[in-house]
């Protein structure tokens, strides 16, 4: 099992990072958690680092409640 959700589907990530990377954009807006309206190309880059299986030596722990 990958180790996050966005390897698993790392070459549909990077093919529509790919895709929107020329066009002007204000908002990120994912489907599920934090809308971006600030640092989009720090996001992006982060993006296509995760999808590029660039993974890290450290893990967080989140924990959220409704």
């Amino acid at each position: 099992m990958p180790p996050h959700i966005m390897l698993m589907y790392g070459e549909q990530v990077l093919e529509a990072l790919d895709a929107v990377k020329s066009l002007p954009m204000d908002t990120i807006a994912p489907s599920h958690g934090v809308t971006w309206r600030s640092d989009l190309a720090m996001i992006l880059k982060r993006c296509r680092k995760w999808a590029g299986d660039e993974t890290g030596s450290k893990a967080i722990t989140v924990y959220d409640d409704m």
